[in-house]
Parts: C-alpha cells; sequence; structure tokens
C-alpha cells in the first residue's frame, strides 16, 4: 500500500507547488481513484511494480480532477487549455461569423512559416490555407497547451504513441503532433512566455 504525506511545506514567493518521488522502489498497484490533485504529482526514475491506477493529464481548468487511461503514465501531464480544431479555406470569413455567434473574440492569430493561418475564438482553433496545405494537418483534432513539452513526449513514447511531427519551433512556443494507440492525432504546445502573457498570464 502506498502512503501519501499528510502534510505540505510551507509556501514561498516564487515557487510552484507540486508533490515529487524520485528514485522510490513502489509497490503494489498505486491507485489514485477520487484522489484530488491541485499540483503537478511526479515519480520520476521510481520503480513501479504495477501500473498507477487510473492516471492520465488532467486539467488546470478541472482544479485537479483525473481521467482513467489502461496505461500507466509516470509523470501527470498539466493541461492548462484545450482546443478543438476546425478547417478552413479562409480565415477572415469564418471568423467573423464565429465571433458573433460564441460571443467570443479572436484571442490569438498568426501565420505559420508554411503559410497556414491561424486563429483562436474561445476553445476553437481554426487553421486556414489551400487544400494541398491543409491536408497533413486535416487528422488532428485537438490543440492541447501544455506546461513541458520534454515531459510530454516521455509520457507520449511510454503509451506507443507515433510521433508525426516535431517537436519543433513555433510563432507560440513550441509543439509536437502525435498520434496515440487507437488512431486519435493530436497537437501539444508549449507556450513561450510571450504567449502567456498575450493571453492573460500562465496559471500558477
Amino acid at each position: 500500500m502506498a502512503v501519501l504525506p499528510l502534510g505540505e511545506n510551507a509556501g514561498r514567493s516564487g515557487t510552484v507547488a507540486a508533490l515529487r518521488f524520485a528514485g522510490a522502489r513502489i509497490t503494489g498497484r498505486p491507485d489514485l481513484t477520487g484522489a484530488g490533485i491541485r499540483h503537478a504529482f511526479r515519480l520520476d526514475g521510481c520503480g513501479l511494480e504495477q501500473p498507477v491506477s487510473p492516471c492520465v493529464a488532467f486539467s488546470s481548468r478541472q482544479r485537479g480532477g483525473i481521467s482513467a487511461s489502461r496505461d500507466a503514465l509516470l509523470v501527470i501531464m498539466r493541461i492548462f487549455r484545450t482546443y478543438a480544431r476546425a478547417y478552413a479555406d479562409d480565415l477572415d470569413a469564418v471568423l467573423a461569423p464565429l465571433t458573433t455567434v460564441t460571443g467570443e473574440p479572436v484571442s490569438t492569430r498568426f501565420t505559420m512559416p508554411n503559410g497556414l493561418e491561424l486563429a483562436t475564438v474561445g476553445q476553437l482553433l481554426v487553421v486556414a490555407g489551400d487544400e494541398r496545405a491543409l491536408e497533413p494537418y486535416r487528422a488532428t483534432v485537438a490543440t492541447l497547451i501544455i506546461d513541458d513539452l520534454d515531459d510530454c513526449q516521455a509520457l507520449l513514447n511510454r503509451t506507443g504513441a507515433r510521433i508525426v511531427r516535431g517537436p519543433q519551433a513555433v510563432p507560440t512556443g513550441r509543439n509536437l503532433t502525435a498520434e496515440l494507440p487507437g488512431g486519435v492525432q493530436i497537437e501539444y504546445v508549449e507556450w513561450d512566455d510571450a504567449q502567456w502573457e498575450r493571453a492573460g498570464g500562465r496559471p500558477a
């Protein structure tokens, strides 16, 4: 049976709360069912006799909620934002009705080196360009804004995901695209400081 510490250290200015274990040998099956985790939870270099259950990414918007996965991950990845993706041939033509219908402004807009135009409206990311330019990207169904792209890639490798593109620099930071077992393709983005400033600040 794994026992987690009940207390916590006093908060210090400039630090980020987290729960980390390093180099531990964990016996039995760590069970996080029903657990409330508000901060990053990391098991670095630990020996696990059995997979963690359940264990997958959780969102800061969900205040630490945990969703289930059949695969064990040694680091729980923080997801700050989730964008559904839509594809269009004319970005301006799409943005006008989207902002009207949703009541949300265009929060981010930029052009990729390959000529694709991207913009976010609420929780929707619109990718626009001609059909030939869009074709390699149409299989990607969502974009997740995460805390650490290197940790993300390590987790994806553990699950047997296939890296489709990246890691690479993009106008908002760094990204990679991966196809998960079962065929779902997702983009993961680690925003840089400039993008977080444009977005109103990075969550604690």
